[in-house]
């Protein structure tokens, strides 16, 4: 037992001196059919920084306007390519070994993290999405569909559609998910993004809304802010306090008993013989 605890503590300090790469270098993709552009990337690396751009445009006072969430939403367009983005083991390690179990565990759910990466799968972008409705007071709910994950915002009184990973061209007539897939402007929109007919109709026909307010992933979450503590060097130390210093007294006040046992077996055996 205290040998494994020895290991693990080797682990994590390994873990922590590691170098990690920067998701900068990854390459970018030169995916077709996606709006992706590599100075957006590169300007916008936190939630913050697309608030920002946004406030820069329109200004504070419109923060719960249509207009201000479209120009975001056209940000994000920009801003991701199409491709999950996962902890790499220096980053994250105890979400990168979950991901050996599980691929899922090791993609990134923590919107400030998807946002260091260029790349984001259906799921992270709306992550994002979600995060910026939060920060910014406005209600808003996730939609699942088969393999796919979008999210709706409450703006100017009504629920808006946004999926920024497909990227429909609604934003001229946002508006709920109900009310897109009762016209035909669903459909067409989806179809010029080159998504299969028959994928809509199992969109329009099995989907379901999340609570209102819900945040996405909070077991994820979980795991990997644990992850990130595990390779704090704060708490390195803090299991080198609690569990290596006790485990050493322990040793050497056994150690020191059993010299003092010895001495006073001696003792007696030379007062016996005396």
């Amino acid at each position: 037992m205290p040998r494994l605890i020895i290991l693990i503590l080797l682990f994590f300090c390994s873990v922590n001196l590691l170098h990690s790469k920067s998701p900068s270098e990854s390459a970018f993709s030169e995916t077709l059919n996606e709006e992706y552009d590599q100075e957006y990337f590169l300007k916008l690396r936190s939630v913050n920084d697309v608030i920002l751009a946004a406030e820069e445009k329109f200004g504070s006072e419109r923060k719960k306007d249509l207009a201000y969430f479209n120009y975001i939403a056209e940000i994000m367009r920009k801003r991701f390519y199409h491709g999950y983005s996962h902890y790499s083991f220096e980053q994250n390690a105890l979400a990168k070994i979950s991901g050996l179990v599980w691929n899922d565990l090791s993609a990134i759910v923590i919107p400030d993290d998807i946002m260091k990466f260029p790349m984001a799968a259906c799921s992270q972008q709306a992550i994002v999405m979600v995060e910026i409705f939060r920060r910014l007071n406005i209600p808003f709910r996730h939609i699942g569909l088969p393999g796919h994950y979008v999210v709706e915002a409450f703006i100017d009184n009504e629920w808006r559609y946004f999926d920024t990973n497909k990227e429909p061209n609604i934003q001229h007539n946002r508006r709920s998910f109900h009310s897109l897939i009762a016209s035909s402007e669903f459909d067409s929109a989806y179809i010029k993004k080159s998504v299969d007919p028959l994928l809509l109709d199992q969109w329009k026909n099995k989907f379901f809304y999340g609570a209102i307010n819900e945040k996405p992933a909070p077991n994820a979450s979980k795991l990997h802010i644990i992850g990130y503590g595990l390779q704090s060097k704060y708490y390195v130390m803090f299991l080198f306090i609690v569990i290596v210093i006790p485990f050493w007294l322990r040793r050497r006040n056994k150690k020191r008993n059993a010299e003092k046992s010895s001495w006073t077996r001696k003792y007696q055996d030379a007062y016996w013989k005396s």
